[in-house]
């Protein structure tokens, strides 16, 4: 990649979850032992994953041969040739748009904790996220490189969130049976 240019989700809740989840992390640490610390991390630790999922997962990367999204748990290789533009629907989504007609959503530039509304903060900030996408494909100029469009699953944060759930679930269902007692 030669030139290349990207934007991450980086909202004010998931950066606050995950401060919240780092700083948990660091005083469970210091105090807990055995089970309560067992039972803590695991806690704090679905917290980050939460923070992650509904912030810096999500990405778009503009280079010259093509736009790479990376919603959560689904990635998007598309070459600069097929992009159209992007459109947005309905103040609910906003997408990138392919000559061939179909569109490729942008999770990257729609907030992961709160729902948009056409009058709400949430989407002008959203509408300025996807011209500021614009702006990267004016200023990222395109080649003639043959390059092919690919879908595919993001593994590791299928994996992680998987894990992630249930070690949560794990925990739940002990401390539900009687197992285990939450810390105090």
């Amino acid at each position: 990649m030669a030139f290349g240019r990207t934007f991450r989700r980086l909202d004010v809740g998931s950066m606050t979850i995950l401060l919240v989840g780092a700083v948990a992390v660091l005083v469970l640490c210091l105090g807990a032992t055995g089970v309560a610390l067992v039972v803590s991390l695991a806690v704090v630790q679905c917290a980050l994953m939460l923070g992650f999922v509904i912030g810096p997962a999500a990405s778009i990367t503009v280079d010259p041969a093509r736009v790479v999204v990376n919603n959560v748990f689904v990635q998007f290789r598309v070459p600069r040739r097929m992009i159209q533009g992007i459109s947005t629907v309905e103040a609910q989504s906003v997408a990138l748009r392919l000559t061939d007609g179909s569109c490729v959503p942008m999770s990257a530039l729609v907030p992961g904790y709160y729902r948009l509304n056409a009058a709400g903060r949430g989407w002008k900030r959203t509408l300025r996220q996807a011209a500021r996408i614009q702006r990267m494909l004016r200023e990222c100029p395109p080649n003639d490189d043959t390059v092919v469009s690919v879908r595919r699953l993001r593994w590791r944060n299928i994996v992680l969130v998987g894990l992630s759930s249930g070690l949560f679930l794990t925990v739940a269902v002990l401390i539900w049976a009687g197992a285990v007692t939450p810390p105090s």
